[in-house]
């Protein structure tokens, strides 16, 4: 995932979570409009990253909870529903920054489980050990896989 769109996401959990928070301040301190009008901003400001994703969705022939998402959190706007609009906003950006969190580990122990892989075998012929490419390596050669090393090819041992 691109550097900019994990900055995005991340700032919109933030300033999800900022919003929600400092909303709830307001709201215990009898000034309902601005909590509701930050709560509103928070929701907002998710509605555009989600619209953007919707519409590669669907140009893609696909659709998701995207769109119930979206739907959930303009009808909660619509309803004056700025607390409700504002869970469902952070919940989607809390949920967009675990997935990039979860993509960017696979692929991090991904690239380190193929960096340990094998890339030559040793194989015994004409008497001796000799240092061969996997793709040399036939059905019922002989290997030798020295302690601490990985098996380099599918084999009965």
């Amino acid at each position: 995932m691109p550097r900019l769109l994990r900055f995005v996401d991340s700032a919109l959990l933030t300033v999800c979570l900022g919003t929600l928070i400092t909303g709830f301040g307001f709201a215990a301190r009898a000034m309902p409009s601005v909590a509701h009008a930050l709560w509103a901003t928070g929701a907002v400001l998710m509605l555009f990253p989600l619209s953007v994703s919707i519409v590669k969705a669907l140009r893609r022939h696909e659709a998701g909870v995207d769109i119930l998402a979206l739907l959930a959190i303009g009808f909660a706007l619509a309803l004056d529903e700025y607390l409700t609009a504002e869970v469902i906003a952070l919940m989607l950006a809390s949920g967009r920054a675990l997935e990039n969190y979860a993509q960017e580990r696979a692929q991090r122990d991904m690239t380190t489980l193929l960096a340990r892989a094998p890339r030559y075998a040793n194989r015994f012929e004409a008497g001796e050990w000799r240092r061969v490419e996997l793709d040399d390596v036939r059905p019922a050669d002989r290997l030798l896989v020295r302690s601490g090393e990985f098996v380099p090819v599918d084999a009965t041992l």
